[in-house]
C-alpha cells in the first residue's frame, strides 16, 4: 500500500512540477486568471434543466447499479481481521452510496423543479477570494500567502519534480527489496 501511495504521489508531483517548469510565469498567470474568474452557468442549466437533470440521474443510477453489483462481495473476512486498507475500502464504499443517493435526489429535483435548489445556488455562488491578502501588524504592505509560487514557478516546479522523482525511487526501492 505504501509503495502504491509513493508511486502515485511521485507521478502527481512530477506532472505538477513539469507543468510549472514548462509553463513559465506568463502562462501560469494567464491560467490562474482564467481559473479564478467566476463562471455563471445557471441560465444554461435552467433553460435545459430536463437534460442536465437526466444526465445527473443517469450517472447516479449507473453508480448505484455498479455499487449494487458489488454489494455482496466482502473485501475482508471479518471485523476482527480488518486491516486499515479494508476499513478505508468499506468507508469509501459507504461514502459512494451516500454520494450516489444524494446525486440521484439532486438530479430528480433539477429535472422536475430546478427552482427548488435556488437557495443552495445562492450559497454556492458566493465568491470567496482564493488567496486573501494577510497583513501582519509589523508590516505596512499586505502579503499573499502563495507569493513565492507566483514569483518563481520554475523553482517550485523543480522542487516538486525532485520530490516526485525521490518518491518514485523510494517506491522502486521498496518493490525491489
Amino acid at each position: 500500500m505504501t509503495k502504491l501511495f509513493l508511486a502515485a504521489a511521485g507521478l502527481v508531483l512530477i506532472v505538477a512540477g513539469s507543468g510549472l517548469i514548462f509553463a513559465g510565469s506568463q502562462s501560469y498567470r494567464k491560467l490562474r486568471k482564467v481559473l479564478e474568474r467566476p463562471w455563471r452557468i445557471e441560465r444554461l442549466i435552467y433553460r435545459h434543466h430536463r437534460l442536465f437533470g437526466g444526465i445527473v440521474v443517469a450517472g447516479a443510477l449507473t453508480l448505484l447499479l455498479m455499487l449494487g453489483m458489488y454489494h455482496g462481495q466482502k473485501f475482508a473476512s471479518s471485523a476482527a481481521h480488518l486491516s486499515r486498507g479494508a476499513y478505508l475500502v468499506e468507508l469509501a464504499r459507504v461514502a459512494l452510496w451516500i454520494f450516489a443517493a444524494f446525486a440521484l435526489l439532486i438530479g430528480i429535483v433539477i429535472a422536475i423543479r430546478p427552482s427548488a435548489i435556488k437557495r443552495f445556488e445562492v450559497l454556492a455562488n458566493r465568491w470567496i477570494e482564493p488567496l486573501p491578502t494577510v497583513a501582519l501588524a509589523s508590516e505596512t504592505q499586505p502579503q499573499k500567502p502563495v507569493g513565492t509560487l507566483s514569483r518563481t514557478p520554475i523553482r517550485v516546479g523543480l522542487l516538486l519534480l525532485l520530490i516526485g522523482i525521490s518518491c518514485l525511487l523510494s517506491a522502486a526501492r521498496m518493490h525491489a527489496g
